[in-house]
């Protein structure tokens, strides 16, 4: 019977993981409109992040690791399009008691794009991660063009695909 309930757990874990990714594969929903304040203090709306270039909108928690390789990618990929429109925006869910530790994990992380806390989860409840980290990649305009739930290795791959992807049409339009 312990064998049954743990065959059993397992399945519900995979069929949720299933249905994880079919509710958020991104489809063409419009992603939503935010307006949050970064670090810094400055206001960052959605509205001008869209409408400039392709973006990334990167859940993450302090008390989480963040994984070497998405985030290596993440930077390189930034690096390379950040003048080109491209914009991410890391998105801390650990509440307004642990700024601190946000700012901390930024300078460590080298995390050289628009940071903010989600101080009251109002960004979260629009986007409705499953899983954290979480990463939307945004179209030009604010078309969600794919969510990423979590961390799977090869993750970072399929989402650098994507954002070149993007430039590649641009400029060979």
């Amino acid at each position: 019977m312990i064998k049954n309930k743990a065959q059993n757990s397992s399945l519900i874990v995979l069929m949720l993981l299933v249905c994880s990714f079919i509710l958020n594969a991104g489809d063409g929903k419009s992603a939503p409109a935010f307006k949050i304040r970064d670090l810094k203090g400055k206001l960052i709306s959605s509205e001008k992040i869209y409408g400039q270039g392709p973006s990334i909108v990167f859940f993450w928690h302090s008390c989480c690791g963040l994984n070497k390789d998405q985030l290596t990618t993440l930077k390189e990929v930034y690096g390379k399009f950040k003048g080109e429109g491209l914009e991410v925006v890391g998105i801390a869910l650990d509440g307004i008691s642990k700024t601190a530790k946000v700012k901390k994990a930024v300078k460590v992380y080298k995390m050289p794009w628009i940071n903010v806390v989600d101080r009251n989860n109002d960004v979260k409840s629009k986007f409705t991660p499953t899983f954290v980290p979480a990463l939307f990649v945004i179209a030009k305009g604010g078309t969600i063009q794919a969510t990423f739930n979590g961390y799977e290795s090869g993750d970072e791959k399929k989402q650098s695909a994507l954002v070149h992807s993007f430039f590649s049409t641009e400029s060979d339009g």
